[in-house]
C-alpha cells in the first residue's frame, strides 16, 4: 500500500506544482503586457505633443517613467 501511495503522491504534487507555476507565470506575463501597453501609449501620446501630466493621469505611469520614454 505505501509503495503505491508514494509515487501517486509525487505525481499529484508535480501536477499541482506545474499548475501553480503556470498560473504564476500567466499573472506575471499579464502584468508585463499591461506595463508594455502603458509605455507604448505614453510614447504615442508624447509624439502627439500631449503634456507629461496628462499622460501620467491617463496611463497611471509616473512622470519619471514617462520622462524615460521621451524621445
Amino acid at each position: 500500500m505505501i509503495k503505491t501511495f508514494i509515487p501517486e503522491a509525487l505525481k499529484r504534487g508535480r501536477r499541482e506544482g506545474k499548475k501553480e507555476g503556470l498560473q504564476e507565470g500567466l499573472q506575471e506575463g499579464k502584468k508585463l503586457g499591461v506595463q508594455q501597453a502603458k509605455t507604448e501609449v505614453a510614447g504615442n501620446l508624447l509624439q502627439l505633443g500631449v503634456d507629461i501630466d496628462t499622460i501620467a493621469g491617463a496611463t497611471g505611469l509616473s512622470p519619471d517613467e514617462i520622462a524615460k520614454i521621451k524621445p
